[in-house]
């Protein structure tokens, strides 16, 4: 798939040119699909403030005045389709829906959205949060470039467990998402995915697929719960399994289960490198049985990336920001060093593997400033986050 033109351009004082004197429901999907035209990868609507969007990760101005609150309530009646998303407000519960919008017979955009029950100059208010979500995940040709390539050989093991992480907003679940177009495209692989997300972000009915097949599971639509997920897919027995994220310690414990029994398993999880990723998931795990549960999940485990998003100095044809990469293959070696190890020093050794055999952070952003893709501060502040490259 041959890269599109770059997106348009938009001046830091881009205003939305159909600003009317009230924000109808029906003048929300306008305003999206202004955004969505500007590339803009989110969109802030709050009681009492200006529509803010972000493009390129500076977030802009987009109008000049500020929501009243029964605007911003009409909005989120619509995305939820109902008045019990107020009534969920309320009782101080945010809720996440996906909110479609067509654009021709075949041409959608599709955003995810959080509602959260802010208090504004002492009453209550809400905030919209609208993340931009291309219909079709771009391909993993388009998303690992140069180097980074590298990581294509190792995101299909036969089975296991692959963990994608990040920060909210560090495109994580793009990655991830390209990894079932590839699989769903690739004509030597052949199997059922079971995908589980809250919400469903991208979906793949344009995908050609060849020899597998997906079922989309949308949490707690379909399911009530996470730790219903896994248990679901034990019953289904699919191929791969997809998680949006591996929230807490019943959800990953049911996720080793998983792939225990020859499921490939991927997951994502907000952390922000290798070994924090690997700390985190056993320190959410009963002390009394940490040591057990530590051991299965390093059993499974095959690789952990972590991705984040940086402004980009030189647009291209993907944006104006490019993925910086940290990550590491768990293999035989490592796996068995760990399980012969005290658990308190597998960060260490974590540590220690991916400056010796995967690619650190930091070795990503160095070669992202030598290419001139990224500025010299933001290298520092990389470095600053992740050490310094050896």
């Amino acid at each position: 798939m041959a890269p599109t033109a770059p997106p348009p351009q938009v001046s830091e004082d881009a205003r939305w040119p159909s600003t009317p004197s009230a924000l109808s429901a029906d003048a929300l999907d306008q305003l999206l699909l202004w955004s969505y035209d500007i590339n803009a990868s989110d969109v802030s609507i709050q009681t009492g403030e200006p529509v803010w969007i972000e493009v390129d990760g500076v977030l802009r101005q987009a109008t000049d005045r500020a929501l009243r609150d029964a605007e911003v309530q009409q909005m989120a009646i619509r995305v939820y389709r109902s008045e019990a998303g107020l009534a969920q407000l309320a009782k101080g519960q945010d809720w996440d829906e996906s909110y479609q919008l067509r654009r021709s017979r075949l041409d959608f955009v599709r955003f995810r959205v959080n509602a959260t029950g802010i208090l504004v100059d002492g009453r209550d208010g809400i905030d919209l949060t609208f993340r931009v979500i291309k219909q079709t995940p771009p391909p993993l040709s388009d998303q690992l470039q140069g180097d980074q390539a590298e990581l294509l050989k190792h995101l299909f093991p036969k089975q296991g467990l692959v963990l994608t992480t990040g920060e909210t907003g560090s495109g994580k679940s793009t990655l991830q998402a390209g990894v079932v177009r590839h699989l769903l495209e690739a004509p030597e692989w052949s199997g059922r995915i079971v995908e589980y997300a809250s919400p469903i972000e991208y979906t793949f009915g344009t995908v050609r697929a060849l020899g597998a097949k997906i079922a989309q599971v949308q949490i707690p639509r379909g399911l009530p719960s996470w730790a219903a997920a896994t248990k679901n897919a034990l019953r289904r027995k699919p191929a791969a399994a997809v998680f949006q994220e591996a929230r807490d310690a019943e959800s990953i414990a049911g996720m080793v289960e998983l792939a225990l029994t020859g499921t490939l398993v991927y997951a994502t999880a907000h952390t922000t490198g290798v070994s924090a990723t690997l700390q985190r998931m056993i320190s959410g795990f009963e002390p009394s049985v940490r040591s057990e549960r530590a051991a299965a999940l390093v059993s499974v485990l095959r690789l952990v990336v972590t991705q984040r998003l940086e402004r980009a100095l030189v647009r291209n044809a993907f944006g104006g920001r490019i993925a910086l990469r940290e990550w590491l293959v768990f293999d035989d070696e490592l796996r068995s060093k760990l399980l012969q190890s005290d658990l308190r020093s597998w960060t260490g050794h974590v540590e220690d593997a991916v400056r010796s055999r995967g690619r650190p952070m930091a070795v990503a952003a160095r070669q992202a400033y030598n290419n001139g893709l990224i500025g010299y501060e933001q290298l520092l502040a990389i470095e600053y986050a992740h050490g310094r490259a050896l």
